[in-house]
């Protein structure tokens, strides 16, 4: 049970992408550091190409202090699955721009030797043709064999393809996104403001490097309390771990706001059912033009939900 539960708590732990971040941008950070203290200039070189990727993931790990603002919190979950929506649109791309990029550049430059940096010359080729850099139409502009129109064909076949359907497919898969996401902003907000203030209930107290002595005070409780057995220390753990729960504690305005909340959706079932029973009377009937429907009630019951409800958000703050 134990093994089992440290799995789980790795996996929620990794569940969260800026945790994967961090993990991936300390562990190059090291490989780099380790590369540079080797005397060869491979490794300074591979060291200084570590630490710029490294560097520009520790620079995407600041978006993390938009979460709690309301207006950027929500931009953040957008990316995010504005992303997720790229993946798949980036793979349908790369089908396309290969279609495109081997033939187009075996029938400009013809058979060559290979090497790594044919396949960046294909990707040149295509890739920024989407963007409007048509330089492969000065290639094809004085050559009027087969293989030049065979190109200049491609070439139109590929812009109208990459350029128009491609692109507006895009810009339609994030439209729909942003519409989707949009409504729930409010939501998504609160989410990463109760998420982000719980996750920094669970850190030290003290910031880095004397965050070194918050760890060394957590593993000696850990070890007294559970090794040794002894209360004092077990006390102090049971606290500490009390002490990073984020909860709601209701007090006696908000239970009995709780309460009628709860009466007023037994009154909405109860007058549900007698909706219906009435319903199934009026459909016994010849003609079924005498069905009798409480409205008065089902609008009294409905009301009185809606200014419940809307009276325990202005107590408790949320709206």
């Amino acid at each position: 049970m134990e093994v089992q539960s440290i799995s789980g708590k790795l996996a929620a732990y990794f569940s969260i992408f800026w945790n994967k971040l961090d993990l991936i941008a300390i562990v190059l950070f090291f490989i780099a550091f380790i590369l540079r203290l080797l005397p060869m200039s491979e490794c300074f070189c591979s060291a200084r190409i570590i630490l710029a990727i490294d560097l520009s993931m520790w620079y995407i790990r600041t978006l993390d202090i938009f979460s709690p603002v309301k207006r950027l919190g929500p931009k953040l979950v957008m990316i995010g699955e504005m992303v997720h929506d790229l993946k798949f649109y980036m793979l349908m791309l790369t089908i396309f721009i290969l279609a495109y990029g081997v033939p187009t550049y075996n029938l400009l430059y013809g058979v060559q030797k290979f090497s790594w940096h044919i396949p960046r010359a294909i990707l040149n080729l295509a890739y920024w043709q989407i963007f409007g850099e048509l330089e492969v139409l000065d290639d094809i502009e004085k050559n009027y064999e087969i293989t030049g129109y065979v190109v200049f064909i491609l070439l139109i076949a590929y812009m109208t393809v990459a350029s128009v359907l491609l692109i507006n497919l895009l810009i339609a898969m994030f439209s729909n996104t942003f519409d989707r996401l949009q409504l729930d902003t409010d939501c998504i907000w609160k989410f990463q403001h109760y998420s982000y203030v719980c996750y920094h209930l669970t850190l030290p107290s003290l910031p880095p490097p004397l965050i070194i002595f918050s760890h060394i005070y957590r593993v000696m409780i850990y070890i007294f309390s559970h090794k040794f057995k002894i209360e004092w220390f077990y006390q102090k753990y049971i606290q500490h771990t009390n002490g990073s729960k984020f909860k709601i504690i209701a007090d006696e305005i908000l239970t009995k706001t709780i309460e009628s909340i709860e009466d007023a959706l037994g009154n909405e079932q109860s007058n549900m059912f007698e909706y219906l029973e009435y319903l199934m009377n009026g459909i016994k009937k010849i003609g079924g033009d005498d069905i009798e429907m409480p409205k008065l009630l089902r609008q009294n019951s409905e009301l009185l939900w809606y200014n419940t409800t809307m009276n325990f958000y202005r107590r408790t703050g949320i709206i």
